[in-house]
């Protein structure tokens, strides 16, 4: 399956997580960094998620997943280790128009995640299309290396030319 490459916004936009482990924590930790108001369900929940959740930064809905949940959801992920439960999730999203991305269950999503080098406002996304993540994470180790951290003071000096250039006509 191709996929086509889209970055999205999150500000202001709700997301949904199913399950409570260490996969579902580093995409709560994502979901949070771009702005999502996240929700999360699971039976159990790994000490960060709960110290998300007592500190309010994160809405726990309840231990079993509801499609009721997705009322008012931009994107789901569904991160259990139960196959099945993952794919009702999906088929729930999907017939309702919701970006949904099954891990590590490529036929469950209609979006995946890229590996992401960040440097301020530079973002590169690496994608294998759900065919090896770890040669993508391989090479995103790389791209950390040509990329360094004086592309976020670069991008932001040229982000202010651009806005005072704009209105000449440049």
């Amino acid at each position: 399956m191709s996929y086509y490459p889209i970055f999205v916004q999150l500000q202001g936009e709700t997301a949904l997580v199913v399950g409570g482990g260490s996969v579902a924590r580093r995409k709560v930790e994502t979901l949070l960094e771009y702005g999502a108001s996240v929700r999360i369900v699971s039976r159990v929940l790994c000490p960060k998620l709960e110290r998300l959740v007592e500190k309010e930064e994160l809405r726990f809905l309840g231990e079993e997943f509801r499609e009721t949940f997705l009322e008012g959801i931009f994107l789901v992920i569904a991160a259990t280790d139960d196959k099945e439960l993952n794919h009702r999730i999906s088929r729930a999203a999907r017939a309702r128009g919701l970006l949904i991305n099954a891990v590590d269950q490529p036929e469950d999503c209609n979006f995946i995640v890229p590996s992401i080098v960040n440097r301020g406002n530079l973002r590169i996304a690496i994608s294998t299309s759900g065919k090896s993540p770890a040669t993508a994470k391989k090479i995103r180790k790389e791209l950390e290396g040509h990329f360094g951290m004086e592309y976020e003071v670069f991008l932001s000096l040229m982000g202010r030319i651009r806005e005072a250039l704009l209105p000449m006509g440049f």
